[in-house]
């Protein structure tokens, strides 16, 4: 979706054997908050769908953030010896 338009996008799941899809929206600037001041970035519009009947939503919101964070840090884009640096850590 996010190579037809700019903005956020949805993802309808198409059938139910699956307990996760991940929806990729575009990319689009946005001002946030960085080190204290406003400032012009790239924001990825991400949509994540969950069977409730089979994750509880406790452990859905830890994979979601954790999913965010490795996202935001841009885990697995080094080269092999940075992370196993930052596995061990």
């Amino acid at each position: 979706m996010g190579m037809s338009f700019k903005g956020s996008g949805w993802g309808i799941p198409t059938a139910p054997i699956h307990s996760l899809f991940l929806t990729l929206g575009g990319i689009t600037e946005k001002p946030g908050v960085v080190d204290g001041q406003i400032a012009i970035r790239e924001y990825l519009c991400l949509t994540v769908s969950l069977d409730h009947d089979i994750i509880d939503g406790a452990p859905a919101a830890r994979f979601v953030t954790r999913l965010k964070e490795l996202i935001e840090s841009g885990f697995g884009l080094l080269d092999q010896e940075v992370i196993a640096e930052q596995a061990s850590t």
